[in-house]
């Protein structure tokens, strides 16, 4: 356990997307800060078996040829549902599956790709 707490590299904050009236009868879409959340960040491998799956990885890149793919591991603190965004320092991922979580360890696992900077917002 030790050793899973020391992975943890990267502080990111962790936002939902929500829906606020423009006063005009529609919505604006807005970035709601959930809560921050320590990460562990590593591109997925075509190849790679991930939590007993080894299909999962193909589906994943099948779906998103073009961007490079990370699995984030991180605390249950959060739970993380596909569509959201975390924000780093530097980058901001889009998250695009649920959160799957590891309960009998307290851990969740999920997968992001790296938004373009005019996406960030």
């Amino acid at each position: 356990m030790k050793a899973c707490l020391n992975s943890l590299q990267e502080l990111m904050l962790v936002q939902q997307s929500g829906l606020l009236p423009d006063h005009e009868g529609g919505f604006n879409e807005e970035w709601q800060d959930v809560g921050r959340l320590w990460v562990k960040r590593e591109m997925l491998q075509t190849v790679r078996r991930r939590m007993g799956r080894v299909t999962r990885s193909y589906r994943l890149r099948a779906k998103y040829l073009e961007e490079p793919i990370y699995v984030f591991s991180a605390r249950r603190g959060i739970p993380i549902k596909a569509g959201m965004r975390l924000k780093g320092m530097r980058t901001s991922y889009a998250v695009i599956e649920d959160a799957q979580e590891r309960v009998s360890h307290g851990w969740q696992q999920f997968c992001g790709i790296a938004l373009n900077a005019y996406e960030r917002g």
